[in-house]
């Protein structure tokens, strides 16, 4: 595997985990979360708003999914890889900056978990883009 794949592979692992710990969160919300949860980190405000769901399916559901289709594309790299990998990050990336905004300017809270996960999508772009220019480098 080469260097640009690992850090591929470590990006979307951290967001898969995150994600995950806070899709546990929406389906288990009695449970005590470990994020702050007072003054503008506040992850109980954003995940229990309206906005931490997407037509009824939770954010960090489709993060998960999201997550796993780009690591499956950057491992692979089936022969469509180089059509579909950069549009779905700009999805990705697009749709991180509406939530960012939410948080930071509808809700006036931020989440800890959801930021790693926004940071480790949006960092996505460094290997995306040296894969997709050939830059390689075996380590």
């Amino acid at each position: 595997m080469d260097t640009w794949t690992k850090v591929l592979f470590v990006l979307c692992v951290v967001g898969i985990v995150v994600s995950a710990y806070l899709a546990s969160d929406s389906i288990y919300p009695t449970v005590a979360s470990i994020c702050p949860s007072g003054g503008i980190l506040n992850c109980e405000k954003v995940t229990s708003s309206p906005y931490s769901y997407f037509y009824g399916v939770p954010v960090a559901f489709i993060a998960i999914f999201w997550f796993a289709a780009m690591l499956w594309l950057g491992v692979k790299k089936p022969s469509f890889y180089v059509y579909v990998v950069f549009p779905l990050w700009l999805a990705g990336a697009i749709f991180a900056g509406y939530l960012i905004y939410v948080e930071l300017f509808v809700l006036h809270a931020i989440c800890l978990y959801c930021t790693i996960a926004h940071v480790a999508g949006l960092l996505l772009i460094v290997p995306i883009l040296a894969m997709l220019m050939g830059d390689d480098v075996d380590v």
